[in-house]
């Protein structure tokens, strides 16, 4: 449920979506958030907000708030005018195949083409 409300909270928010798959089965998976939003897309937080209502439901609110402090660092410190690669997930099966340097450079592409300063990657893994 969690990812599917990732998924459902990028694309409101006017995020890319970007997977591979192999065989007709899905191993790579990137969401984009966009820079932030003119005030004419106020009926799209509105949107995100009760999208977000049963995940807040779920890890309560000091877990909401946690999330919501980290996700607020992490945008802030990229400056205005920046994308975020939010999740990039490639199956273990699949990795060292490209599939997520492909979703990277997409990610860049689609950066450069929407006129994006910057992009960041949050990650835990040294090799990222």
């Amino acid at each position: 449920m969690t990812t599917e409300i990732t998924v459902d909270m990028t694309r409101l928010t006017g995020g890319w979506v970007r997977a591979r798959s192999l065989a007709e089965r899905l191993v790579a998976v990137a969401l984009v958030d966009r820079p932030a939003f003119a005030p004419t897309k106020v009926a799209h937080y509105a949107l995100v907000f009760a999208r977000f209502v049963p995940t807040w439901c779920s890890i309560g609110a000091t877990g909401a708030g946690r999330l919501n402090r980290y996700f607020a660092r992490t945008r802030r410190e990229l400056g205005e005018g920046s994308a975020y690669l939010t999740l990039l997930a490639v199956d273990p099966e699949a990795q060292g195949r490209g599939f997520g340097r492909e979703l990277v450079e997409d990610a860049l592409s689609l950066s450069r083409s929407a006129r994006v300063t910057s992009l960041g990657l949050d990650t835990e893994n040294p090799r990222n």
